[in-house]
């Protein structure tokens, strides 16, 4: 074997055969948030911040432009002890 054929062997990228198991990644945190206000009771803020170790600044913007780029309505309210909540609207 040259060494052109060594490189090229061991830079290879290998595939795992059919039926093993294969690492899955991880959600992104986006998809957590969109998973958290999807619930019928929606997420507080509050959760949403434990979820994802976002700052409450990052989490509105992500939730406006959430909406705008998927066509979501995403209903802010706030409870009687203050939370807000976020649902998305059906």
């Amino acid at each position: 074997m040259t060494n052109a054929e060594a490189t090229i062997t061991e830079n290879a990228p290998t595939v795992a055969e059919p039926g093993a198991h294969v690492a899955q990644r991880a959600e992104s945190k986006g998809a957590k948030i969109l998973g958290l206000i999807r619930r019928p009771k929606g997420a507080t803020l509050a959760e949403i911040v434990k979820a994802t170790d976002w700052q409450k600044h990052s989490i509105r913007g992500f939730l406006s432009t959430a909406a705008k780029k998927h066509g979501l309505q995403i209903e802010s309210t706030k409870t009687e002890t203050g939370d807000r909540v976020y649902q998305i609207k059906k």
